[in-house]
């Protein structure tokens, strides 16, 4: 195991160690089954992340009655230094500063901070926001404070995902994923029957690490 250790880190393989006595076999397995995982949730994460993006962002648009509705007065200094890093992305790239393109250029960071309770006023005490933003969201369950942290918790997910990081344990993984899919749903069910493909995330969680064991030196 010495070579991988070398190029992958001991700190880094340690991760997918549950006793001393773990084989190099059993920790590959883990970790190979971790990179299983994490890829086959990323479809998923990426739809979630573009959908409820545009869905916001189209909201917004009528709600403030302008496609460049970042330009108002009513973002926190936050996330108004958030909109002015992209435009700088932009000009680095020589990209138009248009709405649309400064949008796209909004991490999922920004677009889940604006549920913060900071903006019931402006935007979420509207129901035409909410309503449009998740248009498939049962209405008794269509609140801020639900969509939030459904959101963060699958923002914490895409953050792990997104690196790599050991998602193998988690005793909920089965969970999150059933309400990524749920979260779908609300935002619109059509993308989930883009996502009926092979290998699927539940295909790869039922097939455990011993399925990715292999042999090292």
């Amino acid at each position: 195991m010495a070579p991988l250790e070398t190029v992958l880190s001991k700190p880094r393989l340690d991760r997918y160690r549950t006793s001393a006595n773990d084989t190099p076999r059993v920790v590959m397995g883990r970790y190979l089954w971790n990179l299983a995982l994490c890829k086959a949730l990323y479809p998923e994460l990426q739809f979630l992340e573009v959908a409820f993006r545009n869905r916001l962002h189209n909201a917004l648009k009528v709600h403030f009655n302008t496609a460049a509705w970042f330009e108002l007065s009513w973002l926190s200094p936050r996330e108004s230094q958030k909109v002015a890093d992209a435009k700088v992305e932009l000009r680095k790239r020589q990209s138009p500063l248009e709405p649309d393109r400064i949008v796209a250029e909004l991490s999922f960071g920004f677009w889940t901070s604006l549920l913060s309770g900071l903006y019931d006023q402006v935007i979420w005490n509207q129901r035409g926001v909410v309503r449009q933003s998740l248009p498939h969201m049962p209405n008794h369950l269509r609140t801020r404070r639900r969509i939030s942290d459904r959101m963060h918790q699958h923002r914490l997910l895409r953050n792990r995902v997104s690196h790599y990081e050991p998602i193998w344990h988690w005793s909920n993984l089965s969970q999150q994923y059933a309400d990524l899919r749920q979260t779908l749903q609300w935002l619109e069910p059509e993308l989930v029957h883009l996502l009926s493909m092979p290998q699927s995330f539940e295909e790869v969680h039922l097939q455990g690490p011993g399925a990715y064991e292999v042999d090292v030196r």
